[in-house]
């Protein structure tokens, strides 16, 4: 099985210049933990629940004064699209990470992967 088959192709993304409230609140209604930051149309990084609660509200800051620029987690942390699952799950452990982004063979964003995916294919029975 590959990443390819578990990834979700709905990616949501945000810009450097969007404020924290914002991208906050993007998370919440589609139910994620990350956002991929672009700039003009590039994959640049991420932005994760994580990031806003220790580098936002941990610190202190008001969210409507930060934009992503300030905290969002850079160089992108990427897979293939043909990866395996076993390769996928090693690469997020190693890197204590929840979540990749996703790229075919011509470096083109293609989806997003987590540990969401991979628990739920056990859960299913899909995957032991």
């Amino acid at each position: 099985m590959r990443v390819k088959d578990i990834m979700s192709k709905d990616v949501k993304t945000c810009k450097l210049d969007d404020k924290i409230s914002d991208v906050s609140r993007e998370m919440t209604k589609y139910g994620i933990s990350m956002l991929v930051v672009v700039e003009k149309d590039t994959p640049v990084g991420v932005i994760t629940k994580s990031d806003v609660a220790t580098r936002v509200v941990g610190e202190g800051k008001e969210p409507n004064d930060v934009k992503v620029r300030d905290v969002y987690s850079a160089p992108i942390r990427k897979i293939y699209a043909m990866s395996t699952i076993e390769l996928f799950a090693n690469k997020l452990h190693a890197r204590n990470l929840r979540n990749m982004v996703v790229f075919d063979e011509d470096e083109k964003m293609v989806g997003v992967c987590g540990t969401t995916d991979i628990l739920k294919l056990v859960a299913e029975g899909k995957y032991v």
